[in-house]
C-alpha cells in the first residue's frame, strides 16, 4: 500500500479509524413517495408497476439522507478499522452478528448503514443519520418483507457479511442474514 511505501516511521495516516454503523430503520416516507406515485400517473393507474419497484429496491441499497428519527434501534458497530495498521486483506470480505432491540415502534423496512471517520483533537467525520449531510449520505438494505417493531419487545438481530468486489475493490456485495 502507499501508507506501507511512502509513510516515515511515526508518520500521521488520517484518518486514525474508519468506524461503520448499522441500524433498523423506518423508510415509510421512501417508500411512498416511490410507490404512491404509480397509483395515479396523470390520471392513469399504474400500480403493475410496483412490484417491479420493489423488486428493484431489493437489488442494490438505497442511498438517501434518513433522518435519525427513522431509526429503529440505537445503532450498532458493524466494522472499526485502524488507518495506521489495517492491510489490504483484513477489508476484502467481514461480517458482523448485531443484535438490536427496538427502541421505536412502527416498520422496520430494512438496514441502514454510514459510517464516521475519526481524525486528529477528536475531530469527526460523521455520515450518521441526523448530522449534516454529505454526498455519501447513507445506505439502507432494504427487507423484502417488511418487519413490525414494538419497543423493548420485538429483536431485530441480523448477520451482516461485506466481500469486497474483485472488480472494484471501492464496492462491495452486502448480505443480511435475518
Amino acid at each position: 500500500t502507499a501508507r506501507d511505501m511512502f509513510l516515515k516511521p511515526g508518520g500521521l495516516i488520517l484518518p486514525r479509524t474508519a468506524k461503520l454503523y448499522a441500524s433498523p430503520i423506518n423508510m415509510e416516507k421512501y417508500c411512498n413517495d416511490r410507490f404512491m406515485f404509480w397509483t395515479d400517473v396523470y390520471g392513469f393507474s399504474m400500480q403493475t408497476f410496483i412490484a417491479a419497484e420493489a423488486q428493484a429496491m431489493l437489488g442494490a441499497p438505497v442511498i438517501e439522507n434518513v433522518e435519525r428519527m427513522s431509526l429503529l434501534s440505537e445503532p450498532q458497530l458493524v466494522k472499526e478499522i485502524d488507518c495506521q495498521t489495517a492491510k489490504p486483506e483484513d477489508l476484502k470480505a467481514f461480517s458482523q452478528e448485531l443484535k438490536f432491540v427496538a427502541r421505536k415502534e412502527g416498520i422496520c423496512h430494512g438496514f441502514c448503514f454510514w459510517f464516521d471517520c475519526h481524525f486528529e483533537n477528536g475531530v469527526v467525520l460523521s455520515t450518521a443519520p441526523g448530522k449534516p449531510h454529505t454526498h455519501w449520505k447513507q445506505a439502507t438494505l432494504m427487507l423484502p418483507e417488511m418487519l413490525q417493531s414494538i419497543p423493548n419487545v420485538v429483536r431485530l438481530d441480523c448477520k451482516v457479511g461485506f466481500v469486497q468486489s474483485e472488480a472494484n475493490e471501492r464496492q462491495y456485495q452486502i448480505t443480511l442474514e435475518m
